[in-house]
Formats: C-alpha cells, structure tokens, sequence
C-alpha cells in the first residue's frame, strides 16, 4: 500500500512538472510605480553594513613601486603625440600685433648677443 501510494504521488509530482512546463507568459509593459530607485537604497544600506562589519584602517604608505609612473605615463603620451598627425584647420589671420613680430625678434638677439666695446680687440 505505502508503495502504490508513492509511486501514484511521484507521478502526479512528474506529471504536474511536465504540465507546468508548457506555460509561457507574455513579457508585461513595465508600470514606473516606484519614484526611488531600489537598487541604490539597497547599495546604501549593504555598503554601510559592511563597512560597519569590517572597520578599516588606514595603511601606511609602501613604496612597491620604484620609479616614477607619472613621468613614463608622460614620456608614452608624449611618444603617442609625436607619431600622430594633427590636421588642424586653417584660421583666418587676425592682424591684432601692431608690430612685426619677426623684426622684434631679430632686434632682441642682436643685443643678447652683442659683445661690450671692453672685449672687442683694438
């Protein structure tokens, strides 16, 4: 007897599985009836939760790393750069320098690099 009536509820148990298989349900239209959004307040209560649970102290500072990042990171953008072709527009000329830029160049070189009479030989 104990047999027959399991054996007549795992079938019913299979047969009820195979059954409930069949059913599909059509996706819904989502309906915005929550003006929060859920996951960032449950983000906020498990983060405190957790920073409660494992208080963390601040670490000494190890210097693992024995050269300077920032300037190999500056040395390969500046190698990046360089093999690049910028293609810039051409901008209109703007005459806003009343002075001939060129002109006053050469003139502060002629006297950055003029010899004192006291040098010159005689």
């Amino acid at each position: 007897m104990k047999t027959t009536t399991l054996i007549a509820l795992f079938t019913f148990l299979f047969t009820l599985n195979m059954t409930a298989a069949e059913y599909t349900f059509e996706e819904e239209a989502h309906i915005n009836d929550i003006p929060f959004n859920t996951e960032a307040i449950f983000d906020s209560i498990m983060e405190e939760q957790v920073l409660s649970a494992f208080p963390m102290e601040e670490e000494a500072y190890v210097d693992d790393i024995p050269f300077n990042t920032e300037s190999i990171s500056e040395q390969a953008l500046y190698q990046i750069a360089m093999t690049k072709t910028f293609d810039f527009e051409e901008e209109t000329s703007v005459n806003d320098i009343p002075f001939n830029t060129a002109d006053l160049a050469n003139l502060i070189q002629s006297y950055a690099y003029e010899i004192p009479s006291q040098y010159c030989a005689r």
